[in-house]
């Protein structure tokens, strides 16, 4: 078996993409696997045992050439482009993984002629399609993150699926870096006892990043009470924040921007005791090192998504933020008291430090000073997927209750955790951390969602109805009663995407429908009937599976009152 998996992404979505890897390497243990790169993640690849070969994509160089309005650098683009297919080619792969989902890799894919693609793909007729439900889900949970409570990393291994399911990421620290710690931390006369925190203050947007000069106020409280020896990662860019957190607190922290290398990075944060942190590909490092993370979640980002995989991170965010990807929006504009505060990460950093060396969860009560942040310590559950459990005891809100029932529905869907042990057991966990709400919202919330998850059942139900007769239709070549059900075909595709605007918990199911009524493969009438129909019977089984996960949610919470 010659695979093929391509993540041109950045680094922090080659590491996320290791469970994948290790699980293609378990079901296929003597499968020869390539990873197609950017020369970024070149340190990453190398680093992964899984691993027989990469590829490097020299993707902007040939961008450039595009872009540039000359015809001799555009021929060259196309050499490269070309040379690069029929080196594809010539590797004869039997089966690829598209985790980059752009359509560039759709296409480079499908010019390469691999016979099998999950993820991104151009079909027959060369229109981009999803290959898998799990890559509509990825599609689709980007523009309903409220309810999306999956990691990437699990949607990612969930591509290839195993019943014992991969539960870290990897990276394996080579002698030489375990030797560059060592020379750093005698340079700075670093001991064993002392307490090692990596900061990385970066990110790849300005709106992801705390402010570096809050970065420096919880640093001197750090030292102040655990004595910490600070390092200052990043890339040589971010040395301008260093200088920031420098001029706050002189002398405090050892700046490293630009001074390690990626295994470099590696062997120093495996030898630390805490990261703190933006969401970074540094976070990603950390998890594979089974450094703990503290991750501050600020701007669009989506801890529940993209944070720390791995058992005992913390994530701290604001309670009240949008997920919205709006990357023109600056930091600077927000108020400071509107801002997570260094009093409040530190907290959060003494829950996780006592809870790592407890080995257990435990939640406190809310307080006054932590009123306006949600803190989470990350656990797999008993589904096999990470969880981020809160460990500020409140009430459950409608979007936690909503998200935690999209998750068990999913599971179930895609066949991940048909087991009703499992998914007992996923409740029992999951609903410990939260107050439970009165009967009178209990009974609010499950008559509410149900009948508007049954609702769009129906409509659903009426695609299924018309699409049969359709099928029928087609098969008679009545052409003109054909154009009637198309018609009525479109009009309800039509009430489902207003539904869905109007009750916006409904459109992780309503943009599946849209993705999958998009992604029509070949020109076949009756072929496109029989999939549009596939498409309605998926819709009707998503809603009427949220009716009874709502349902069950209720009774199990309402009994639990009453205990």
């Amino acid at each position: 078996m010659n695979i093929l998996v391509l993540q041109t992404a950045r680094i922090g979505d080659t590491i996320q993409s290791t469970p994948l890897i290790h699980q293609i390497r378990l079901k296929y243990p003597d499968a020869h696997i390539t990873v197609m790169i950017r020369l970024m993640s070149e340190e990453v690849i190398k680093a992964n045992p899984d691993v027989n070969n990469y590829i490097i994509y020299h993707e902007d160089p040939i961008f450039s050439d595009m872009v540039a309005r000359d015809s001799e650098r555009y021929l060259n683009a196309y050499k490269e482009a070309e040379k690069l297919i029929l080196d594809l080619r010539e590797r004869n792969f039997d089966i690829a993984y598209n985790i980059t989902h752009s359509t560039s890799s759709a296409l480079l894919l499908k010019l390469a002629q691999i016979p099998k693609v999950v993820g991104a793909h151009l079909s027959e007729d060369w229109q981009f399609t999803l290959r898998g439900p799990w890559t509509v889900y990825f599609f689709t949970s980007v523009l309903s993150r409220d309810y999306n409570d999956l990691n990437l990393c699990d949607i990612f291994k969930l591509y290839e699926p195993l019943e014992e399911p991969v539960k870290e990421l990897f990276f394996e620290v080579s002698p030489d870096a375990i030797e560059f710690t060592d020379h750093l931390f005698a340079e700075y006369h670093i001991t064993p006892e002392d307490f090692v925190v990596c900061m990385q203050l970066g990110a790849s947007e300005t709106n992801k990043r705390w402010p570096a000069e809050y970065f420096s106020q919880l640093g001197k409280k750090l030292h102040e009470k655990y004595n910490a020896r600070i390092f200052l990662v990043g890339v040589p860019s971010e040395a301008e924040l260093g200088q920031k957190f420098q001029k706050e607190v002189p002398g405090l922290a050892i700046p490293l921007f630009g001074k390690t290398t990626i295994p470099q990075l590696a062997g120093l944060l495996k030898r630390s005791n805490l990261l703190v942190t933006n969401d970074t590909g540094t976070m990603h490092l950390a998890s594979a090192v089974k450094c703990p993370v503290m991750l501050v979640s600020v701007g669009y980002v989506h801890f529940r998504e993209t944070g720390p995989y791995g058992i005992g991170n913390c994530a701290i965010e604001l309670r009240e933020r949008s997920f919205k990807m709006d990357i023109s929006s600056k930091s600077s504009e927000i108020h400071p008291l509107d801002r997570i505060q260094p009093e409040q990460v530190l907290k959060a950093i003494d829950w996780l430090l006592s809870m790592r060396e407890k080995k257990q969860l435990v939640q406190h009560e809310l307080t006054p000073d932590m009123d306006n942040v949600n803190v989470h310590i990350s656990e797999f559950a008993p589904d096999g997927c990470l969880q981020f459990y809160p460990i500020i005891r409140r009430h459950i809100d409608e979007k936690d209750f909503l998200r935690f029932a999209y998750r068990l529905m999913w599971l179930e869907h895609l066949n991940v955790n048909p087991n009703k042990q499992t998914e007992n057991e996923n409740l029992q966990t999951f609903f410990k951390f939260f107050v439970v709400p009165e009967t009178k919202i209990l009974t609010a919330w499950n008559k509410e969602f149900k009948n508007s998850f049954e609702e769009l059942a129906g409509k659903y139900k009426q695609g299924i109805h018309i699409t049969e007769q359709l099928k029928s239709t087609i098969s008679d070549n009545k052409i003109i009663k054909a154009r009637e059900q198309v018609k009525l075909l479109t009009e309800i595709d039509e009430q489902i995407r207003i539904y869905g605007e109007l009750n916006p918990y409904l459109k992780p199911i309503t943009l599946v429908t849209k993705f999958e009524r998009d992604n029509l493969e070949g020109s076949n009438p009756l072929d496109l009937a029989k999939q549009t129909l596939s498409i309605y019977r998926g819709g009707y089984e998503r809603s009427s599976l949220m009716t009874k996960k709502i349902k069950k949610c209720c009774d199990y919470l309402q009994n639990s009152q009453n205990k």
